[in-house]
């Protein structure tokens, strides 16, 4: 029986993942965020995926930041997981994370 027949609903969650070069991969942080999500009870959605991307880049210059912000607007999951909050975005010299482009 699912959560959902028994009454409970479950978190739709959408998985974002990125590494900065392209001598890296993103298998350990997806393999992490689903034995996560499985504790958790949580439903992945999607998955979205910006490999070998600087987190200094901009929203236009990683598509799978891009998309997954567009599916949050669109409301097709009620939650994002990472890794780590810098997987999102840089933090800028005061301490404070900064936000992708148009997304403030």
């Amino acid at each position: 029986m699912t959560a959902e027949r028994r009454g409970c609903i479950m978190t739709r969650v959408a998985i974002y993942l990125r590494v900065s070069t392209s001598k890296q991969d993103t298998d350990n942080q997806r393999r992490e965020l689903e034995a996560v999500a499985a504790r958790s009870g949580w439903d992945v959605v999607r998955f979205y995926e910006d490999a070998g991307i600087s987190g200094a880049k901009g929203r236009d210059k990683r598509p799978g930041l891009d998309a997954m912000l567009k599916a949050v607007n669109a409301k097709e999951f009620d939650m994002v997981a990472a890794w780590s909050v810098d997987r999102l975005a840089r933090p800028i010299a005061d301490g404070s994370a900064r936000h992708p482009a148009g997304t403030s």
